[in-house]
Order: C-alpha cells, then sequence, then structure tokens
C-alpha cells in the first residue's frame, strides 16, 4: 500500500455515523467524515468525530483510489488535533491465547483443524490494519518536523 501525504483547506465538510453490531453484541459506532480538500473528494473514518471545520487547514495521511483520497491519518493545523493510531490492545491477546487453544483442540479433535487458520487469518488481518494506522500517523509526524 502506498501512502500519500495532501495538504490543503476543507471545504464542502459533510459528517455521519455507521452503526454496526447490537442486538446480542456491543455496537460500534463509526464517525465518517466527507470533505474536498485540493479539489480531492476525501473520506475520513474514525472512532471518534473528527475535529475539523470547513476552512480549517489539515495534512492528510492515506490512499489514493478510485477517484478519492481515503485518509487513515489525520492532523488538523489549524487547531493541532489529530487522529489517534490505532492500537494492538487486547484483541492480539485474545488471537494468541484462543489461538494456542485453538491448536490444543485441534490435536484433540482434527476436524477443528480450520480454527487456527481461521484465527490467523483474523490476526494477520488485524496486524495488517494496526501497522498501516501507525505508518499514515508516523508519517504525518515526520513531516511536520
Amino acid at each position: 500500500m502506498n501512502l500519500s501525504t495532501i495538504v490543503g483547506v476543507v471545504a464542502d465538510l459533510d459528517r455521519t455515523t455507521s452503526i454496526s453490531g447490537g442486538g446480542n453484541t456491543s455496537a460500534t459506532t463509526t464517525h465518517i467524515t466527507l470533505f474536498h480538500l485540493m479539489g480531492e473528494r476525501v473520506l475520513l473514518e474514525s472512532d471518534t468525530p473528527a475535529m475539523i471545520a470547513n476552512g480549517d487547514r489539515v495534512r492528510l495521511a492515506g490512499i489514493r483510489s478510485q477517484g478519492q483520497f481515503t485518509a487513515i491519518a489525520c492532523r488538523n493545523i489549524t487547531t493541532g488535533w489529530m487522529t489517534s493510531a490505532e492500537e494492538y490492545g487486547l484483541n492480539m491477546l485474545f488471537y494468541i491465547i484462543f489461538g494456542i487453544f485453538s491448536i490444543i483442540l485441534t490435536f484433540e479433535k482434527p476436524i477443528l483443524f480450520i480454527l487456527p487458520i481461521f484465527i490467523g487469518y483474523y490476526m494477520y488481518k488485524n496486524f495488517g490494519s494496526v501497522s498501516h494506522s501507525k505508518a499514515a500517523h508516523d508519517l504525518l509526524i515526520r513531516e511536520m518536523d
């Protein structure tokens, strides 16, 4: 994935949220911020509302695809606010413990061989997401110095 940065003034700001889960599981809210920057359409998704407004000068790190810039990290130069980088948190610990448990179960019931593969796949996806977020934030910080 090739990260790039853009800097400019926010225009045509629009916000919405997406809620997933609920029912028997906990609900997750994703804050979606859409705006134009330097003539490009920008999408910024985050766990918390983006502290940006029309007219703010921002620096973004992200990916260009399909005519849109998908921001992974955002720094509001006007106010000093910055998105937070993803963390491994307890997810990785859960994956490791459950992975070891599933390997032990596979020795008992060979039919369960799919469990370690399933867990390994999600560990890989989680690791990739966190490393992209950290790389984008590092890029913004490096360019600010």
